[in-house]
């Protein structure tokens, strides 16, 4: 939910011209609206007016990053971290981008600071636990799993990512019972759950939900290993069906 509209915006910054925060706030629409490059420019003006601002950095490093401009937006997460050490988010969007450069251990050390700030910080145990997998560190991706669950129990892609984890190790019955529990979280959730189980990969479109639920319904009993396979699949479907 949006805290103002562009036009609200707009209107603060015609009465201050000056007002960094007005820009931050603008430059967050945009970036909710997917409207990365309008948000950077926003962003850049609030960084001018307020060169202290770690904000605007963080900010600006996400819309970077969506970007795929990786090494930028590391760049603006340093600096976020050097304006304010203790930020918790910056650390685990940098460890984000470290680990989209293949840069693992360095994200790995991201999400230990970031959870050091943060102990209840889920979403850091989970991608700190899919980088372990990874690598094959069974044991320690478990545990971060296991933790991520626990601070978050309808955390589907946790359970997704857990379920990977067991399938790897050829644990098929707890693999199952992770992809069910994903599922059917999705189920009552809805369309967004299964965006973010799948890391936005998804259509908006009512075709790609309707496929990606009707697969499923088809093949509801199949082996862990088939229904990692499953829902990779009609990810892979639903982007085929964007390009």
């Amino acid at each position: 939910m949006f805290e103002g509209t562009i036009a609200d915006y707009n209107e603060v910054i015609k009465l201050n011209p000056n007002y960094a925060e007005a820009y931050f706030k603008r430059g967050n629409v945009k970036f909710d609206l997917g409207d990365y490059s309008g948000a950077m420019a926003d962003y850049d003006r609030a960084i001018e007016l307020k060169p202290d601002y770690a904000g605007a950095y963080n900010s600006r490093g996400l819309a970077k990053a969506d970007l795929d401009e990786h090494s930028e937006a590391i760049a603006d997460y340093d600096r976020a971290i050097e304006l304010k050490p203790d930020f918790a988010g910056a650390y685990y969007n940098r460890g984000n981008a470290k680990a989209d450069s293949d840069e693992y251990s360095e994200a790995i050390a991201d999400y230990a600071r970031a959870i050091e700030l943060k102990p209840d910080f889920a979403k850091a145990y989970n991608n700190r636990g899919d980088i372990n997998r990874i690598l094959k560190r069974h044991s320690e991706a478990m545990a971060d799993f296991d933790r991520a669950i626990e601070l978050n129990p309808n955390y589907v892609k946790a359970y997704y990512n857990r379920g990977q984890a067991y399938a790897s190790l050829k644990e098929k019955e707890k693999a199952h019972q992770d992809f069910s529990k994903a599922w059917k979280l999705v189920e009552q959730s809805g369309k967004d759950l299964l965006l973010n189980l799948t890391g936005g990969a998804l259509s908006e479109s009512d075709n790609g939900w309707e496929s990606v639920e009707a697969i499923w319904e088809r093949n509801k009993d199949l082996s862990a290993a088939e229904a990692q396979a499953l829902v990779d699949k009609a990810v892979a479907e639903v982007r085929a069906n964007r390009s």
